[in-house]
């Protein structure tokens, strides 16, 4: 569908005849007249009628467009969608088009696509008559529903289902939007019936929507919406499933908010958890589905007080849910060959001394461009736009919740959390494939040429600017263990000392990580807040050790998306097969690299210093 670049006249509009293509349909969504339009198009552009064949892709690009009543300013949106173009776009239609809109929609028959264009004109235009004809033929399109005269996509003769209350919000907010503070009783009669007719069915779905849609723009009374969401949901009534009685109580339990009765909101929330808690009941062999109730449960009780003791006893025992998760997780493991690096790096290696060795082994790889990082992301984003739609959740070792996400819009664009996560999982595979194919062989190289022992790597630590002074010992015994592959003891010793590490680097720089508190105490900035984005120690790193350390660092030792080594290691929430893996042999190795490589331009200074000359 392409528009035109010239607008389409009205003469042109009215001689396309869109009412008579029209009908023999007894739909009032819009979304089944694009194809219909579309199709005579094509038949007017074989037959060389162009004018007729441009006003009908007009109409069929305005009637393809989404209605999104949840954005007053922007309710149209493409049909499509994506990063290297969309369909016809609502902007498209602006200026002397959307006025031509105006002047054709009172003339049609077919009330939703009157509703459209006149919308579109009051939009685009902001015609003020074009806006009552929209809200007149919104209500005429539920009104054919309520009597099952007209059907929205799929044949759904039902004014309930989410598309047809969409009409019913649009048509409250145009009303607002022309100065109206209360909604007239038409609108409130119909919305009545909508949602009479949705409970008579036993539409609980449909019945919440309507009501939902009633309490926010006061088509309702709360208190009346309160009490009859409340009673639906009962224990007794089996309306539409469980799901749908736990959304009727907490819009019960919103609508009482509104009407300001704090004591019936209560009630509801203690019937919400314990219905939430009822259904954990029923997942014990399933505990992810156990621990995501029980954690609805304990967050619906937090909004309760004199609850303390129901949420510890829910606390204990969602603690214990998490401990049985890893029984239902099975490990899935991946060999990586590293083929042609493994060569390259032993080669590379090969033949040097130790001290020429111990500085190629530094400088096997190096810290990505951060700008390629998130370049590379929005690309996996693109290609892959199915992915975002499903929040991520991070655990922890212990399968507690570490962090959550946001989902993606389909036609959304993720932002720095979704970003960073996908960097991170991106990250993951780079770091595994290094791993396999530089730092292990590059590691039994050295190794086996020349068995590097302690009182070596502890001067080799003591030559290194960033190795604060005193802990030579932890960072050339961390060495040593790691060459001699005992990651435990590697990790324990090496990883803990990246803070000091930092702060060391800080302070030779005159930056001052002094922290005051408000009772005239004094502490130094930990690990968090010296990678902090925003704080003051960040931008001075970056410029110290460049940004893609601090990035890496950041990604790897700090954020709980990834695997947050230094925070997890501290704590004692690594067990021991954690040690053997390749983000801890990695980590191991960057500490190695992050104190070795500014010696790379000293190699004959160090090699005195070692008395390592063969």
């Amino acid at each position: 569908m392409n528009v035109p670049s010239a607008p389409v006249a009205l003469q042109a509009l009215l001689e396309a005849s869109p009412d008579s293509l029209l009908a023999k349909l007894r739909s009032v969504d819009c979304s089944d007249f694009w194809t219909v339009f579309a199709k005579a198009r094509d038949i007017a552009m074989e037959a060389q009628e162009s004018e007729r064949a441009a006003a009908l892709d007009v109409l069929a690009g305005a009637s393809s467009l989404i209605l999104r009543p949840a954005d007053p300013l922007q309710p149209f949106a493409p049909l499509i969608e994506m990063a290297h173009g969309s369909s016809a776009r609502p902007e498209a239609y602006r200026g002397p088009q959307a006025e031509t809109f105006g002047d054709l929609a009172p003339s049609l028959e077919q009330p939703a696509l009157r509703a459209r264009l006149a919308d579109l004109a009051w939009v685009l235009a902001k015609r003020a008559d074009a806006a009552r004809v929209a809200i007149d033929a919104y209500l005429e399109c539920i009104q054919r529903l309520v009597q099952r005269r007209g059907h929205m996509r799929g044949d759904r003769y039902n004014a309930s289902t989410d598309r047809a209350l969409d009409l019913l919000a649009r048509v409250c907010v145009i009303q607002r939007q022309l100065g109206g503070k209360d909604q007239p009783p038409s609108h409130i009669a119909l919305a009545k019936r909508v949602r009479d007719q949705a409970r008579r069915r036993g539409d609980g779905r449909g019945y919440l929507g309507a009501a939902e849609l009633a309490l926010n723009f006061g088509l309702a009374k709360p208190l009346f919406l309160a009490r009859a969401a409340e009673k639906l949901a009962s224990k007794d009534a089996d309306f539409d499933g469980e799901h749908v009685q736990i959304g009727l109580l907490e819009h019960s339990a919103r609508a009482y908010q509104r009407a300001g009765r704090k004591a019936e909101v209560d009630r509801v929330l203690i019937a919400l958890a314990e219905r939430q808690v009822q259904i954990a009941d029923r997942m014990t062999k399933a505990p992810f589905q156990e621990v995501h109730w029980l954690e609805l449960a304990i967050a619906t009780l937090r909004q309760i007080r004199g609850t303390n003791e129901r949420r510890a006893e829910l606390q204990a025992r969602l603690i214990r849910a998490q401990g049985r998760i890893g029984e239902f997780m099975m490990p899935v493991s991946t060999k990586i060959e590293g083929g042609e690096l493994v060569d390259s790096t032993r080669d590379h290696l090969e033949g040097l001394d130790l001290c020429g060795a111990l500085l190629a082994y530094c400088d096997l790889s190096r810290s990505p461009f951060v700008p390629d990082l998130y370049a590379e992301a929005a690309k996996s984003f693109a290609s892959t736009p199915l992915a975002g739609l499903f929040a991520p959740l991070i655990f922890d070792p212990k399968f507690k919740v570490a962090s959550r996400l946001p989902a993606i819009d389909f036609a959304g664009q993720p932002d720095e959390g979704n970003l960073r996560f996908k960097i991170i999982q991106h990250e993951e595979i780079r770091r595994a494939v290094t791993v396999a194919g530089q730092i292990e062989p590059g590691r039994m190289q050295i190794v086996l040429d020349h068995q590097p022992d302690e009182r070596t790597l502890i001067r080799l630590a003591s030559a290194s600017p960033l190795v604060p002074p005193g802990h030579e010992l932890f960072f050339g015994r961390g060495f040593t263990h790691f060459f001699n592959a005992d990651f435990i003891e590697a990790a324990h010793l090496l990883l803990l000392q990246l803070e000091p590490l930092l702060r060391h680097v800080l302070v030779h720089a005159d930056t001052d990580i002094t922290r005051f508190r408000a009772d005239q105490t004094q502490s130094s900035a930990t690990l968090s807040v010296l990678l902090n984005p925003q704080g003051p120690y960040r931008t001075p790193l970056e410029s110290l050790l460049g940004e893609a350390t601090i990035f890496e660092i950041e990604n790897l030792f700090d954020r709980q998306e990834g695997p947050a080594l230094r925070h997890r290691l501290a704590h004692g929430l690594l067990t021991h097969g954690f040690f053997g893996r390749a983000d801890t042999i990695y980590a191991c190795w960057f500490m190695y690299r992050l104190c070795i490589a500014p010696l790379l331009d000293h190699e004959e200074e160090l090699r005195h210093h070692l008395g390592a000359s063969r």
